[in-house]
């Protein structure tokens, strides 16, 4: 007797191999993120201020930012996962926003004929600052998954939806600004005929990220300083020493290897390949250079934390799919970048880390980014509040908030 597969199996073998012949890079993505968010909410100290932040608003009804200028999406949207689930709840809370991220990220090289999308996207996916935080309660990928929302929806000419995801990008973070009105700026030059319908969304953008931080302005009682962010003593912040961090922290955003091959794009971008003569890639590339240009001169402003440098990672990879047209310069890309997951060729010492004034110039082979921030994470776990950070980690007073009774005073500067 011959046996013989059910129909509805045999139909459905095709469309699951079929799903996961495109889908690979995401299957792949949930496998190595989701085992890291059972481990605790995370390795920094503002994930602790952010819980705090919102435990105290819902309890008293007096809004205490988690640190300046605020955070209000965040902090809110955090409390109410960590009531339904804790860290793990929190935790898939950002990796949605990681994934809505990739996705958009994968949706706009498809739209632009980007050769190597999959692998682009596994780059995207695999690098290390992305692939920590899209497992920890921090706002950098909610913000980057609403800014990339934002994109996918411009171009899809939904500008209402897309003013919505921007929004909520800025209230996220106030430093999405700048990426969303070049994203703006860039759907005001590709869609002349539908201009209003631009404006319309720019407005409703505004809007939203106005009402996000209300409360935090009225916290600081409207004061000019509010937007100010906290450096540390000013001796630290020579010229000098402004650029050494600017540089140091964009090298060690990708890794020594990565970086170096970073530098090889754009030397083929600036001998014009032939992708971009394009009408359509050219403005893709100028809106690409045009936010690059104004997240690095902000980055220069704050050269604090390499993660400030994740809204960068899409613009990147996409100048690199132009210039890195062969299929094997992807691959070798996405091998290094990967590579900074668990080694870290280091070149440079502080003398105090978060507060260096001079570094010790040398060779040092070391963990990369993800083990040792997951390092951190479990010395932490178990930990849900920042008194209890404070308990297992060293304080570094350029990380520390004063105590809340402070946070009142005229002089008080945020971080």
């Amino acid at each position: 007797m011959r046996l013989t597969t059910p129909t509805s199996v045999s139909s459905f073998l095709p469309r699951l191999r079929f799903f996961a012949a495109r889908q690979w890079v995401f299957l792949l993505a949930l496998l190595l993120y989701l085992p890291l968010t059972f481990l605790g909410y995370g390795s920094d100290v503002d994930t602790f201020r952010v819980l705090d932040a919102g435990r105290n608003f819902v309890a008293t009804a007096d809004y205490v930012p988690s640190r300046r200028p605020g955070y209000l999406v965040h902090e809110l949207s955090t409390f109410a996962l960590d009531r339904l689930g804790g860290s793990l709840a929190a935790n898939l809370g950002t990796l949605f926003w990681a994934f809505v991220a990739a996705v958009c990220f994968r949706r706009i090289l498809h739209r632009h004929h980007i050769p190597n999308e999959n692998l682009l996207t596994l780059a995207f996916v695999i690098h290390p600052v992305f692939w920590y935080n899209a497992t920890v309660t921090a706002d950098y990928l909610w913000a980057l998954g609403m800014l990339l929302a934002g994109f996918d929806l411009l171009e899809r000419a939904r500008f209402g939806w897309a003013g919505l995801a921007l929004g909520l990008a800025v209230g996220c973070r106030i430093s999405s600004a700048l990426a969303a009105g070049f994203l703006l700026l860039y759907a005001w030059m590709e869609y002349p005929g539908r201009r209003r319908q631009v404006m319309g969304g720019a407005l409703f953008a505004a809007f939203l990220a106005s009402l996000a931080y209300v409360l935090p302005w009225d916290f600081a009682e409207w004061r000019p300083s509010f937007w100010e962010a906290s450096t540390g003593s000013p001796e630290l912040w020579p010229l000098a020493m402004r650029a050494g961090r600017f540089l140091y922290k964009n090298l060690y955003f990708w890794g020594l290897p990565a970086a170096f091959m970073g530098v090889i794009v754009l030397a083929r971008l600036l001998r014009g390949p032939r992708s971009l003569r394009r009408l359509g890639s050219q403005r893709l590339v100028w809106l690409c250079l045009l936010a690059l240009f104004g997240l690095q001169a902000l980055f220069f402003r704050y050269p604090i934390e390499v993660e400030y440098l994740l809204p960068t990672l899409p613009f990147w990879l996409i100048l690199a799919g132009l210039a890195l047209p062969e299929r094997r310069q992807v691959i070798l890309l996405a091998v290094l970048i990967f590579s900074y997951n668990f080694v870290n060729l280091n070149l440079a010492k502080p003398d105090a880390p978060g507060q260096a004034s001079r570094a010790t110039l040398g060779i040092w082979l070391e963990p990369g980014y993800l083990l040792q921030e997951s390092t951190t994470r479990l010395i932490l776990l178990g930990c849900d509040s920042r008194s209890c950070y404070n308990e297992r980690i060293e304080r570094r007073p350029e990380r520390e908030f004063e105590d809340a009774r402070e946070l009142s005073r005229p002089d008080f500067v945020f971080r």
